[in-house]
């Protein structure tokens, strides 16, 4: 995803997810995934340039984000982590969220 692909409509936060074959799905965002998306999107810095990567790896040592996009294992390993940490033992993924959202 890119900057761009976060958006305003009708005062509303919405995300533009890019799937298999080259087809889009727009949705609107759940009120607390509009609350993250911002206070990431701001924290980062990232306003400023919508054809900007959105989710990017941090460089070892620096902290820092890089240009790099998170590669998708890597972003499945840290939903794991974290669904570990919560005392989550079911295996979840990123799929797991498209289910959720649609149940919010």
């Amino acid at each position: 995803m890119k900057v761009e692909d976060v958006y305003v409509q009708n005062r509303r936060l919405w995300v533009r997810l890019h799937e298999k074959g080259g087809k889009r799905h727009e949705m609107p965002c759940y009120h607390n995934l509009e609350a993250y998306l911002h206070a990431y999107i701001d924290g980062c810095g990232l306003a400023g340039d919508p054809k900007a990567l959105l989710f990017r790896t941090i460089g070892r040592g620096t902290g820092e984000l890089t240009s790099t996009p998170l590669p998708e294992a890597n972003a499945y390993a840290m939903i794991r982590r974290r669904a570990l940490a919560t005392g989550i033992a079911t295996k979840i993924g990123n799929h797991s969220f498209r289910a959720t959202r649609i149940t919010a």
